[in-house]
């Protein structure tokens, strides 16, 4: 770790400390990096290595008040978070597949037969 860091002070410097310091932009942050935490919150192996690094290079351009880490963290973040709604959204529809598969053989309309269990539930229940 210590010689990421020596690596990455190379190139560091303050860049527009001004902005990486306003209000504005720590309000920015602060709500990346919760979306950040939430999504590396998910329990998908493999899937809280992208938030991490963008954590990561937002708090290295924090700490040398440097624009153009800040802009790399914010880039990598938002395509951390892409990627988890994409395996998110890649989970639902294969848990669709999946019950279709299961329940109806493949041959069958997932919305139809969730309909039918609500009914059969509140029929069973009134």
């Amino acid at each position: 770790m210590e010689k990421l860091a020596i690596f990455l002070e190379r190139f560091s410097r303050p860049r527009l400390a001004s902005f990486v310091q306003s209000l504005s932009a720590r309000l920015l942050i602060g709500l990346l990096i919760c979306l950040l935490g939430v999504s590396m919150a998910i329990p998908i192996p493999g899937t809280n290595t992208l938030p991490a690094g963008g954590i990561f290079l937002i708090g290295f351009s924090l700490l040398e008040d440097d624009f153009l880490f800040l802009f790399l963290g914010f880039a990598w973040g938002l395509i951390a978070l892409c990627f988890t709604a994409l395996v998110i959204w890649l989970g639902m529809e294969g848990a669709k597949k999946l019950i279709n598969w299961l329940i109806l053989g493949g041959n069958g309309d997932v919305e139809q037969v969730t309909r039918e269990i609500v009914s059969f539930a509140t029929q069973f229940l009134a």
